[in-house]
């Protein structure tokens, strides 16, 4: 069922997403940016932990964000390229308010800065009908912030979890980007 509901929200976000260029216009709910004073605050959102979403690369563009218990995280992100013969460019940042370990970007050393109030992971590049991944331990019951970019344009649209036994929730809105996450059992 799961599966089922991926499918239909990713293939039904896919058109728009990477056809759409926005690098003058950069919105960031961090406060950066022309339309920073509109962004709303980016919401909690307790997600299921040992749940797995599959999708299929290159028919539909988001980030799937994954928690395990004892603090493993999973976020993997695909692009629509199938559907429009255009490539993606990912910007996936990751923070945290304390040290992170562990952390790898298919299966490489991921990009990750510490510093006394947390850590920061950097992930991305361009994609096509590929799957990536970036998996990483922080504290067990520590939410994480998830930023992302597909090629220029910041949306909350682009992301998945799963929540209640549902994709997203239930929640049909657009969230917010960033986003705040945290496994419901840790």
């Amino acid at each position: 069922m799961v599966r089922s509901l991926l499918t239909l929200a990713v293939l039904g976000f896919a058109v728009a997403a990477c056809g759409h260029h926005n690098d003058d216009n950069y919105n960031d709910a961090y406060g950066y940016g022309n339309d920073a004073i509109y962004a709303a605050p980016p919401v909690l959102i307790p997600i299921d932990t040992d749940q797995t979403l599959e999708a299929s690369p290159g028919l539909g563009v988001g980030v799937f964000i994954e928690y395990r218990s004892g603090g493993h995280w999973n976020l993997r992100w695909t692009c629509d390229t199938e559907r429009t013969g255009q490539s993606c460019n990912f910007d996936v940042e990751v923070a945290t308010d304390h040290a992170v370990s562990n952390a790898l970007e298919d299966g490489s050393l991921a990009t990750t800065t510490t510093s006394t109030e947390g850590s920061i992971i950097r992930a991305g590049g361009v994609i096509t009908s590929t799957m990536e991944t970036l998996t990483f331990d922080a504290t067990p019951g520590e939410e994480i912030r998830v930023t992302a970019t597909v090629s220029g344009l910041t949306d909350g649209s682009f992301f998945f979890f799963v929540q209640d036994g549902k994709i997203n929730g239930g929640y049909e809105g657009t969230l917010t980007n960033p986003i705040r996450v945290i496994g419901k059992v840790p």
